[in-house]
């Protein structure tokens, strides 16, 4: 009779070996952790799996696939009510999962400050991103929402707002006056932190 694996007896090493699987899965496993902590390996890219640390290419699609099945799983799907800056930062995190570069979103709500819908607006580079405010107020007019928050990451780690970033916030609020769409916050998030331009107020 064939013994019914248990992943919680086995070690992180072990568990890693399991997922990727194939040729000296094992071996390259230890290899992985001896250089990575489990955090930094979930956010690593496909193309450093297989050319820094040498998994193959269907070694490197086997964890992207259980990456991309934990982040969806952390991506919450419910009408949920926004409260504050916490919420929203726990709302986006699982979307800036794995991300190297700067990608900036808008979340649109209705009167009950509930969300409608959560949309990419745009991705740069690895120290910003071209945000149209057009693409913004077209999508919050087409979803009939009442009010939005805007979020981006900084995958520096360096929450703090730059001018751009302040500027960018500036004239979102603006545009919003004009067709009665109130900016509630923009959030930046790292992996651990977050700047709320509302908490500070800035808006």
């Amino acid at each position: 009779m064939k013994t019914i694996l248990n992943p919680e007896m086995l070690s992180d090493t072990e568990l890693l070996s399991k997922i990727i699987s194939g040729r000296d899965a094992l071996l390259k496993s230890t290899y992985v952790l001896q250089h990575l902590t489990m955090d930094k390996l979930l956010e690593s890219s496909f193309d450093e799996l297989t050319n820094i640390y040498k998994l193959s290419k269907t070694q490197a699609e086997n964890l992207s696939v259980v990456k991309s099945f934990r982040k969806r799983s952390l991506i919450k799907s419910e009408l949920k009510v926004i409260i504050c800056s916490k919420d929203v930062f726990d709302l986006m995190q699982p979307y800036y999962l794995d991300k190297t570069i700067e990608e900036f979103f808008c979340i649109f709500l209705n009167r009950r400050n509930a969300i409608l819908y959560v949309q990419n607006i745009s991705k740069g580079g690895i120290s910003g991103t071209v945000t149209d405010v057009r693409v913004i107020f077209k999508s919050a007019i087409s979803k009939l929402a009442s009010g939005l928050i805007v979020s981006h990451n900084h995958p520096s780690g360096n929450f703090a707002a730059s001018d751009s970033d302040t500027k960018i916030t500036q004239k979102i609020k603006e545009a919003g006056a004009l067709l009665d769409i109130q900016l509630l916050d923009h959030v930046i998030c790292t992996s651990q932190d977050y700047y709320s331009f509302a908490d500070n107020g800035l808006l």
